[in-house]
């Protein structure tokens, strides 16, 4: 099971029906917005691990993770 802190810096909800899935939408491969509950439910130590992260690197990683799916998907 991934964690809600590795879904969280992956930037975007994947749509996989991860377990975790902390995002809005969830399931759907929508959405980057975090839902509500999760964040007011995150530990003091997930909050400061996810702020050593900021959210334009998640993106970016995101992205960049996106184009190589697609390129092996050719």
């Amino acid at each position: 099971m991934l964690s809600r802190i590795f879904l969280i810096n992956q930037g975007k909800c994947c749509g996989n029906e991860c377990k975790m899935c902390p995002y809005e939408q969830k399931h759907k491969g929508l959405s980057s917005v975090i839902r509500k509950d999760v964040l007011s439910s995150l530990e003091d130590w997930e909050r400061e691990e996810l702020n050593e992260e900021s959210l334009v690197e998640r993106k970016a990683r995101f992205e960049i993770k996106k184009k190589i799916i697609h390129i092996i998907q050719r």
